[in-house]
């Protein structure tokens, strides 16, 4: 319903809420950034490079809440082509590419009704196809037990908290061969996608790289900019 109401309505820039496109060129433009190599500080044990565009703040933030909280399906695309970005930069590798989305938990689930990084792995999945790399997701992490919400927690609270909470799916055909790339829409402690990591290792898949379209301001360590950069008239269907 919400996503119908977001079709309807006068176009709005879910950004600033001035312009007459979803996203103006003004807040698109932090975006199409390219990615870099943000570490948090502490970086949990196992965490791999992770890269993202932007940090999550002013204008990013609010883009990300509107979709995550509000399903407006008008930002896939602009998301899903920052998450490329980080994607491709992440990927320094010859080998196919499997985009490996970090799942929601089951209680966030419940009240949004879909899974955000899930579909902005797939809108990035199709951005990367479009630029001719061989790109697919790859859902092969699930939950298996509750976890408390995050927010006020702090980086060893929410390690301990997210221990043990994902494992792999029995079905890895579709990682067979590819080089593995764990996907979320933010990066704050790195302490999910640790435990992304960890669950993939313990049945022998090995992720090498993480890409997020943003950052928390704690990633104060960057590093190695990132080489690929999507283009404004890379936005595809998606």
């Amino acid at each position: 319903m919400r996503a119908l109401v977001d079709l309807l309505a006068p176009v709005v820039c879910l950004g600033c809420g001035r312009a007459d496109a979803v996203v103006c060129a003004s807040c698109r433009r932090p975006l199409l950034d390219g990615a870099r190599l943000r570490l948090p500080s502490p970086c949990p044990a196992g965490l791999p490079n992770a890269y993202s565009v932007a940090p999550y703040t002013d204008v990013v933030r609010t883009l990300l809440l509107a979709y995550k909280e509000r399903d407006a399906v008008g930002l896939r695309k602009p998301l899903g082509v920052a998450l490329a970005t980080a994607v491709a930069t992440a990927a320094r590798s010859d080998l196919p590419w499997a985009l490996v989305p970090v799942p929601s938990t089951r209680a966030a689930l419940r009240r949004r009704g879909f899974d955000p990084t899930h579909r902005l792995a797939q809108s990035a999945a199709r951005q990367l196809r479009r630029a001719g790399a061989d790109a697919v997701v790859v859902p092969l992490l699930t939950h298996v037990r509750a976890v408390a919400d995050s927010a006020g927690l702090t980086a060893d609270q929410r390690r301990i908290n997210l221990h043990g909470a994902l494992s792999a799916t029995r079905d890895r055909r579709g990682a067979r061969n590819r080089f593995l790339i764990l996907v979320d829409d933010v990066l704050t402690t790195g302490a999910t996608v640790a435990e992304a990591a960890r669950a993939l290792r313990a049945v022998d898949l090995a992720p090498t790289a993480a890409a997020t379209i943003a950052a928390t301001q704690r990633h104060h360590e960057v590093v190695r900019p990132g080489l690929h950069k999507m283009r404004q008239d890379d936005y595809g269907a998606g």
